[in-house]
């Protein structure tokens, strides 16, 4: 119960009126009306020792018109059936006399605007009407849907109406509260509006607020929000593989959404990669092409994202890689090539004509037997393991797959037409006349392993603990 202040010559200092009106459907525990329409309830409240009397007046395709009368500190209500469906016009006066008292020559002390609302069945309506009282303070008489706050505290010469929240009218002459409205949401829920986004405030929707360029709205009312629309590629800022041969670079917007900036479509092959971090193939090798690599077999193939790269399969034991006609592994023992043959040979009829290329870099690419050869000999003398040893840690033209040759690799550069080191002089220039060691082993009488003599172009076993001359292939 709302206290008042006093109101020079008038017996009510304060009332509080609250009307809420509705429409019935069905069942409810108000007072019966026929189908299709209103009612009204009214409940008027005054402070002790005053008495409140409030005239009201709905006025539609029918009027009905009610007074409600409190005296000191009680409170009293009303329900008003029979309220036209549409539009209702709501006026209300106040008396200072009571009720069973006013005569029709009374001028009431305050008297409200028309208020025009319009009912319809199963929705709530909220009437709010501001009365005046002779030109000076006005006083708020809220017509609301929730009827349980308070007014605000009376000022002098005015009084504040309730019926919704609380009134906001403060302390001074003539201060006014305002009336409640129905609320349409609750807390800070949200909902779709469009492509935008409506925040509850105060129990009404706010204005909606649109989604990123790369957003829609989604999910239910009550917890609504703008959410990335996927990119079909882009998982990932960074180069991602759109499909098997297309290379898209991903980047990300100030809403943190994933959208592609750049397309290419891989010329060298396929697209490869994590999201993220994707690649077109650099396809550095042919499909199909076999060669060696020191002691192993590298064969080019597609790999499982098809792209093509580099298998490599290691020789069996006693094996290696040769390249002549296609390039497979053998025993090194044993010629897997033909026998070059001197110009003197040749001349006499024999077949193979040695042939050289000189690379320019240190080394010769028998064209026979497609052996690469280290042109000038070490730089030193070796005993056999040493010389074993020595090849594999080569590096020269850029290779590092050296081996010490085997003995019938030796007699295959071997030119007894030639005096001296009975070796072409043109490509393998400054050779020594001397032993080189084969990587032969003397199976008949160990430790032994066999050398060729570039001199007179002998072959012979020899203890491995000498030191001899090496050149090194591959």
């Amino acid at each position: 119960m709302a206290h008042g202040t006093l109101l020079r010559g008038l017996a009510v200092r304060h009332v509080r009126v609250s009307l809420v009106a509705w429409v019935l459907g069905g069942c409810s525990s108000s007072p019966a009306s026929p189908p299709d329409v209103g009612q009204a309830q009214i409940t008027l409240a005054s402070v002790p020792g005053d008495v409140a009397c409030v005239a009201i007046t709905a006025s539609g395709s029918r009027t009905v018109a009610k007074s409600l009368e409190a005296r000191s500190g009680e409170t009293a209500s009303l329900v008003i059936g029979g309220l036209p469906l549409g539009a209702v016009t709501f006026t209300a006066v106040a008396f200072a006399e009571i009720c069973s008292a006013v005569l029709p020559e009374h001028v009431a002390t305050w008297v409200s605007d028309a208020q025009v609302v319009t009912l319809e069945k199963g929705v709530i309506a909220s009437v709010t009407l501001v009365m005046h009282r002779n030109g000076l303070a006005s006083v708020s008489v809220d017509f609301a849907d929730d009827g349980g706050g308070s007014g605000g505290q009376v000022g002098t010469g005015g009084v504040v109406g309730s019926g919704g929240r609380a009134g906001t009218g403060g302390t001074g002459s003539g201060g006014m509260g305002t009336g409640g409205v129905a609320p349409s949401c609750t807390g800070a829920s949200t909902q779709c509006s469009g492509n935008g986004v409506q925040t509850c405030a105060n129990g009404q929707w706010g204005a909606p607020v649109a989604c990123g360029t790369r957003q829609t709205c989604t999910g239910p009312t009550g917890s609504a929000k703008c959410s990335c629309t996927p990119d079909p590629a882009c998982g990932a800022v960074g180069a991602t593989c759109a499909d098997v041969s297309t290379l898209v670079t991903c980047m990300m917007d100030a809403q943190t959404c994933l959208y592609q900036s750049s397309s290419s479509t891989c010329a060298g092959g396929m697209c490869s990669g994590a999201a993220g971090a994707a690649s077109c193939c650099t396809n550095a090798c042919t499909m199909g092409v076999t060669q060696c690599a020191g002691l192993s077999l590298t064969t080019c193939s597609a790999a499982a994202n098809g792209c093509t790269a580099l298998s490599t399969s290691a020789c069996g034991t006693g094996l290696l890689c040769e390249r002549y006609s296609t390039p497979a592994c053998v025993d090194p023992t044993w010629a897997e090539w033909p026998m070059p043959n001197g110009p003197v040979d040749v001349a006499a009829g024999a077949p193979n004509a040695e042939a050289y290329t000189d690379n320019g870099d240190g080394t010769v690419t028998d064209n026979v037997t497609e052996l690469m050869w280290q042109q000038a000999a070490a730089p030193a003398t070796y005993t056999w393991a040493a010389a074993v040893a020595y090849c594999p840690t080569l590096t020269l033209a850029g290779h590092k797959d050296w081996r010490l040759p085997s003995r019938i690799e030796l007699v295959s550069i071997l030119d007894v037409g030639v005096s001296g080191s009975a070796i072409d002089p043109t490509y393998f220039p400054g050779t020594p006349v001397t032993a080189f060691w084969s990587s032969s082993p003397w199976v008949g009488n160990a430790p032994g392993a066999w050398f060729v003599f570039f001199g007179h172009g002998n072959t012979s076993p020899w203890p491995v603990a000498n030191t001899l001359a090496v050149r090194c292939v591959r």
